[in-house]
């Protein structure tokens, strides 16, 4: 044998030998690569980050070269105990399939381009000790990680927090069948309190990136989206609310979203919760039993600063709100008015109708040194918002009816300027139907010690313009053979109460009537807005300030350099209006 053929022969050898090394090299390098890329991207999705926290185990891995497809089934998630310690997740997934159009290049690329994921029925269980809670919750503002604890216990879905996932993997396409999630909170005894769970099904198709040159960002636009939420609950230790919903659908094929059944209600009981917060808070429980939404853009879900709905329908709302006020008020707090907090927003707000329908609102507060609370209630709720624009400068109009005590036909107009240049900030109208007074004692008898006796309302009638700081405007108050009591607070009679009571029944005998007419007692109403009560408290507490005239006569609520100027022009008023009076009937 010639040298040359020798050669050309240990060469053929040489490569018989190496090409099967290279190839098992290469395949069982890429087998590593893609098992790794599968992970990763599970973990993106269940957990939002690709940390060495956690590690990710499978039973079977398959790839199929031909279709650029990976198939995992028996898919474990295990936090490694050393560095999660505070908070961790433990989860499994059925199935992950993964479609890659270009599986081939893997072996040359650090970047793959991902078709589709798929997760059927991964289960997700979140775990998290009591001492994180109230750390967090005692750091100042400036010291507590972006990432806020309620964010780690909410079941549902963040749909911006999905966008920026969605953008690290890459894929156009991703389903997610039969998810579960539940949380477990870890209390400082080792008791594992289960306070969320919820099930849920999601698929989006058609991701794509689009930077937007005005936002100086990617922002995600997707062709189907499809989100089915089944019975959720959430509630958690030391925390005020627990929450329950039976579903939740969102479509952007049909253009919707739907809400049934949501509770929300607190965990403590009434004392319990006034004591915890320790200030003069509402405690309020709430039930819907429908919210819908048409005309829903599904794009506008990731991230885009922007809600637009054609019309938005809440139907059988029941809100209960009660306040006790033996504890303390943060007088340091200076709550927003409404036109002052839309005209802030960082996102535009666009409905093109609200309606609320079949609601109910009790309210009910408990003053200083008083056993039992007062309670108002209105039924037969329904709102109606015709447009909501907050980039637009047009005012927002609202339209309540209802019924006070649940009985007496009530109609309230309200517009909310949305100009920062209007002069007043709202302006609200309202009329309520005849009623025998006595209703009023389900809420002043506890609550002030009165009792109405005797007496009918014929009619109220208010029409007021709240400003930053002042509320005025004018109140009709017609009233019949008006009787009252002083009582006390609880019922606790004395001599100095009895001879109060006395004293008003006998100076009040020229003012048990107040009806329509020259003699009718107009009354003009102002309120100086106090800047920690909300906004329902300031429109109340302006309609209210002209009951003392109404009833009385005097205008002790007006401001002293006003009083002469207001009695003068409700003088004239009367005569003006005997006047037409006579005119009328000489005609």
């Amino acid at each position: 044998m010639s040298p040359t053929k020798k050669q050309s022969k240990n060469i053929k050898v040489t490569l018989l030998i190496l090409i099967p090394l290279l190839f098992f090299f290469l395949s069982d390098y890429t087998q590593k690569k893609l098992e790794d890329f599968a992970a990763n991207t599970v973990k993106e999705i269940a957990l939002g980050k690709n940390g060495d926290g956690y590690f990710v185990t499978f039973n079977n891995f398959n790839i199929n070269w031909f279709k650029g497809k990976l198939r995992a089934t028996g898919i474990v998630i295990i936090p490694n105990k050393e560095k999660e310690k505070i908070s961790w997740i433990n989860g499994t997934v059925d199935t992950v399939k993964i479609k890659l159009p270009q599986l081939h290049k893997i072996i040359f690329s650090r970047n793959l381009t991902v078709k589709e994921v798929t997760l059927t029925k991964p289960n997700f269980q979140f775990f998290w000790k009591d001492s994180l809670v109230q750390k967090e919750k005692t750091q100042p503002k400036e010291k507590q990680p972006s990432k806020k604890i309620a964010d780690r216990k909410s079941p549902l879905i963040r749909f911006s927090v999905l966008g920026q996932r969605l953008k690290q993997i890459g894929a156009t396409s991703i389903n997610l069948t039969d998810m579960k999630f539940n949380g477990y909170q870890i209390t400082k005894s080792g008791v594992h309190k289960h306070v969320f769970h919820t099930s849920q099904d999601l698929h989006i198709s058609g991701i794509q990136l689009i930077y937007d040159e005005d936002k100086e960002k990617n922002i995600i636009n997707v062709d189907e989206l499809a989100f089915e939420c089944g019975p959720s609950f959430m509630k958690g230790v030391n925390e005020l609310y627990e929450y329950k919903f039976d579903s939740i659908v969102i479509s952007k094929e049909k253009n919707i979203f739907e809400l049934k059944g949501l509770d929300v209600k607190p965990q403590l009981s009434e004392r319990n919760f006034f004591e915890t917060v320790g200030k003069q808070t509402d405690m309020m429980s709430l039930s819907i039993g429908y919210v819908s939404g048409i005309g829903f853009n599904a794009d506008e879900l990731f991230d885009q600063n922007k809600i637009h709905l054609n019309d938005i329908k809440i139907d059988s709302l029941q809100a209960q709100i009660y306040r006790d006020k033996n504890y303390p008020e943060d007088t340091t707090v200076v709550k927003n008015l409404p036109n002052r907090s839309i005209q802030a927003l960082n996102y535009t707000i666009a409905l093109d109708k609200f309606n609320v329908t079949n609601s109910s609102l009790t309210y009910k507060e408990k003053s200083k040194d008083a056993n039992l609370p007062g309670e108002i209630t209105l039924t037969d709720i329904t709102i109606d918002v015709p447009t909501v624009n907050t980039d637009s400068i047009e005012n927002i109009a609202l339209h309540l009816k209802c019924k006070l005590f649940g009985k007496t036909p009530t109609r309230i107009d309200c517009t909310l300027h949305t100009d920062s240049t209007a002069k007043n900030l709202m302006d609200v109208k309202g009329h309520i139907d005849g009623f025998p007074l006595s209703y009023f004692n389900t809420f002043t008898h506890n609550n002030a010690g009165v009792v109405f006796q005797e007496g009918r309302a014929r009619s109220i009638d208010f029409d007021i313009d709240l400003y930053d700081q002042v509320g005025r405007g004018n109140l009709d108050f017609y009233y019949n053979d008006l009787k009252i009591k002083l009582t006390g607070k609880n019922d606790e009679k004395s001599n100095f109460v009895e001879s109060i009571a006395n004293f008003a029944a006998n100076n009040m005998v020229a003012y048990k009537n107040n009806n329509p007419g020259p003699k009718a007692r107009h009354a003009p109403l102002y309120f100086k807005r106090v800047q920690y009560k909300s906004v329902i408290h300031y429109i109340i507490h302006t309609i209210m300030s002209g009951l003392e005239t109404s009833v009385v006569g005097t205008y002790t609520h007006i401001p002293q350099e006003e009083r002469k100027e207001t009695k003068q022009k409700y003088k004239d008023r009367k005569k003006a209006s005997k006047k037409h009076k006579k005119h009328a009937t000489h005609q």
